[in-house]
């Protein structure tokens, strides 16, 4: 949904993608405490991206913020799940 969020789409689309990022953010920032026990710096990017990505308290930025702010988020959850995949097997 990130990647997807470069291209111009109706403003409802970016409504539900901060309330999904929001929540896998939240979710995973979770995770991560529960895993590590600990504050990391996984955990600390997912509560920031929760933060930015607040839907009840929306952050409002112009577009050519946006685009880079979308595509490192995208990064930042590609690299997690990479890193939890390889973890496991």
């Amino acid at each position: 949904m990130l990647v997807v969020a470069i291209f111009p789409l109706p403003y409802g689309y970016y409504q539900l993608l901060r309330l999904v990022v929001y929540l896998c953010a939240i979710a995973l920032s979770i995770s991560q405490f529960r895993d590590k026990g600990r504050i990391s710096v996984p955990l600390i990017l997912f509560v920031f991206l929760a933060t930015l990505f607040n839907p009840v308290l929306p952050i409002h930025l112009n577009r050519a913020i946006w685009l880079p702010v979308d595509l490192i988020a995208a990064a930042v959850f590609i690299l997690n799940w990479r890193s939890v995949r390889s973890s496991k097997f």
